[in-house]
């Protein structure tokens, strides 16, 4: 039994993996549908200590609707509990296209708690709002297991729209405008610095695991940002893994 304490304040406790929850990564449509990752939390969930600002029936969490912030969490405590807190990972440089392994204490990084506006959120399901440099006030949500379902079906037609489909799941109302479609024209016509400050505002909200991280390149000693992935390779033996995946790549 592993114990978690969410961002949120949601607390309960983890199993390690088993062979059976493995092998959910297997399935292809489980997996293209982007429901993997729920049904990986739902089978290793054993025990609900203290809900924090969600209100689910029953006393179990729906891991569709956990905040982002927390599943991230929860993912990370997973890996801890099934493989331990080191992880070896693979990298490839962008400058000199150099392979090597690069190794974190997955139990070192930072977590910061949900706001008390992101819990309020969570608690009432009343939007949030992010006032801009210029004064506009756009009313937002935080993302949930329900976004990363429809940000895994999305297809190599959306690989260059990557930060409008997120700006657009965030947000509620802008300009007056409701409709996603509405809503994802305006995204479209952000100036660059407005939507970052938009993203950076949101993610302030929401809290939650810094997954995102500066190594440098032994051979070129160029400094690139990783992003930590949540794929079938971060719930299995990295090192087994990592052989497999250079062997391929020659």
């Amino acid at each position: 039994m592993f114990e978690v304490s969410c961002p949120s304040g949601l607390k309960g406790s983890l199993r390690g993996m088993k062979v059976r929850d493995e092998e959910l990564f297997s399935n292809r449509k489980l997996v293209k549908s982007g429901k993997v990752l729920s049904q990986l939390l739902e089978s290793c969930w054993l025990e609900t200590k203290e809900l924090g600002p969600y209100s689910f029936s029953g006393g179990k969490p729906n891991f569709d609707y956990l905040l982002g912030a927390d599943r991230a969490y929860l993912l990370i405590q997973l890996r801890v509990a099934s493989y331990g807190s080191d992880y070896d990972f693979r990298v490839t440089c962008s400058a000199c296209k150099h392979h090597y392994m690069w190794n974190i204490n997955l139990l070192e990084l930072d977590v910061q708690p949900v706001s008390e506006a992101g819990q309020h959120h969570v608690q009432t399901g009343e939007p949030l709002t992010v006032t801009m440099k210029n004064g506009e006030q756009i009313r937002c949500r935080l993302l949930t297991g329900k976004d990363d379902e429809f940000f895994a079906s999305l297809g190599t037609q959306d690989d260059g729209k990557i930060l409008t489909h997120h700006l657009t799941r965030r947000i509620v109302e802008m300009q007056g405008k409701t409709h996603w479609r509405e809503v994802m024209q305006a995204v479209e016509e952000l100036e660059a610095a407005d939507a970052d400050f938009l993203w950076d505002a949101t993610d302030e909200l929401e809290g939650g695991v810094n997954t995102t991280f500066d190594i440098e390149c032994p051979s070129c000693f160029r400094l690139q940002q990783v992003v930590l992935p949540f794929e079938a390779s971060f719930f299995s033996n990295r090192k087994r893994f990592a052989r497999s995946q250079m062997k391929e790549n020659g």
